[in-house]
C-alpha cells in the first residue's frame, strides 16, 4: 500500500512503485463543466458531457476554519465535521457552485 496515498497526497512523476495506482489519480481528466447564473438559486454547475455513476467531477477546496470562527454570513461554506468547515469564498474551487441539494443536478 502506498503510504503517500494513504496520507491523502499526491505522488510525484518519479513514483519508485510498480503500478501505481495513485500517479493515475493525480493526473486524472476531469470532465467539463458550464457554470451559468439561475433565476432562482444563483450561480451553478452542468456538466459539459455525460458523467458516469460515481465520477470525480471536481474537488471542493477552501479554506479550513473553525466552526466558532465562520461568520454567520458565509457563503459556500461545507462542513468537514463538527469542529471544521471549508471556506470556498476566497480559495475556493468551481465545485462551490456545484448544487448540494437533495436533488442535484449532477
Amino acid at each position: 500500500e502506498c503510504s503517500t496515498r494513504w496520507n491523502g497526497g499526491m505522488c510525484a512523476e518519479d513514483c519508485s512503485a510498480t503500478d501505481c495506482k495513485n500517479q493515475e489519480r493525480a493526473q486524472a481528466r476531469r470532465p467539463q463543466v458550464v457554470v451559468r447564473k439561475t433565476a432562482e438559486m444563483g450561480w451553478g454547475i452542468w456538466p459539459a458531457c455525460k458523467l458516469s455513476a460515481g465520477q470525480v467531477v471536481m474537488h471542493y477546496v477552501g479554506a479550513a476554519r473553525a466552526e466558532r470562527q465562520a461568520p454567520h454570513n458565509a457563503r459556500y461554506v461545507m462542513n468537514l465535521d463538527a469542529k471544521f468547515n471549508l471556506h470556498a469564498e476566497e480559495l475556493g474551487s468551481l465545485a462551490r457552485f456545484a448544487n448540494h441539494s437533495c436533488t442535484p443536478n449532477m
